[in-house]
């Protein structure tokens, strides 16, 4: 039987076990046990993303299992930094470092950065000083900052003919 009810951004609800909950996620586990009013009440309203971001964070967190898509990575990233759920956003960062590629490394690069998301930041990086010819006749460089485009100028494993 469960014991708690998540009330979602469309109003929507899902019932769920607390135990399933705390286990899965620091975030609830620090909700229900630390005191909060929250954690005490039956039914908790959650806006920290979209109803069907949610949903998905919270049948992974039943079955071990989410579908990854180019639509919805940010989104789940964004939710399980909320959660602090590390093990997810690890599974996430490995999703987007399968897919970087010059439409999306600049993209990928920032994101990483807002989202610590290491191993992505380096992969992204690495790609576009591997790429960097492409990458400037092809790619949204525009995007950089004036400090990322510089850092990447300067870096001596820079993949160009000329500096010019």
């Amino acid at each position: 039987m469960t014991d708690i009810t998540l009330i979602l951004p469309d109003q929507s609800a899902i019932q769920c076990h607390k135990v399933v909950l705390m286990a899965a996620s620091p975030f609830f586990e620090t909700m229900f046990q630390s005191g909060l009013k929250e954690g005490a009440e039956k039914d908790i309203k959650l806006a920290f993303a979209d109803s069907g971001t949610i949903r998905s964070l919270v049948k992974f967190f039943y079955t071990g299992d989410i579908k990854l898509t180019a639509e919805n990575i940010k989104a789940i990233v964004a939710g399980s930094e909320f959660l602090c759920c590390k093990h997810l956003k690890a599974h996430c960062e490995e999703f987007l470092m399968g897919n970087v590629g010059l439409s999306s490394c600049i993209d990928y690069y920032q994101f990483g950065k807002v989202f610590n998301l290491k191993v992505l930041i380096k992969t992204a990086f690495d790609f576009i000083l591997s790429k960097f010819q492409q990458f400037m006749e092809i790619s949204d460089y525009n995007k950089l900052t004036e400090d990322e485009l510089a850092e990447i100028v300067s870096c001596d494993r820079l993949n160009a003919e000329n500096e010019d």
